[in-house]
């Protein structure tokens, strides 16, 4: 059974502040994609264009450096990768692989920049929900920094 589009992103923390018609506008832009594990979904250095959305399985989140690979974050079911694109366009700061067979939800940066022309509401409720994963985020970041500087 194919789950529709609205019916994934009402499950996701970043759209609850929408309503019902807003997620209905939403899901236009949306593209669904089903992944192999070991699929790179965005590769380090390249051009962030979109945001991720978990709707099953899992993705790692891989920095790659001269002294080897190190996962720095495991984004599951409901939870997002990718949100800088969508605000500032620069390039990716690590790889996104499907640690599992992994089902998403993919906003290219453009159609979001065409969702908020037409429908500017909608857009501050995403933006403002996307502000709060990434505070949130950076909290978690600066607190698993600071016990690695006291070990």
């Amino acid at each position: 059974m194919q789950l529709s589009k609205s019916f994934l992103i009402s499950e996701m923390a970043l759209f609850d502040s929408l309503n019902v018609d807003e997620v209905q506008e939403i899901q236009k832009w949306l593209i669904f994609k089903k992944l192999d594990q070991g699929t790179v979904i965005y590769k380090q250095g390249s051009s962030g264009r979109s945001v991720c959305f978990v709707v099953e399985g899992e993705l790692s989140v891989i920095k790659r450096a001269d002294d080897g690979d190190t996962t720095i974050a495991t984004i599951g079911k409901g939870e997002s990768v990718g949100e800088m694109a969508i605000i500032d366009g620069l390039t990716r700061s690590a790889d996104v692989v499907a640690a599992t067979e992994t089902q998403v939800l993919i906003l290219k940066r453009d159609d979001f920049d065409k969702l908020v022309a037409e429908q500017p509401e909608i857009g501050v409720k995403i933006l403002r929900s996307l502000a709060k994963a990434l505070s949130m985020t950076l909290r978690d970041r600066s607190e698993t920094l600071a016990r690695l500087m006291h070990v």
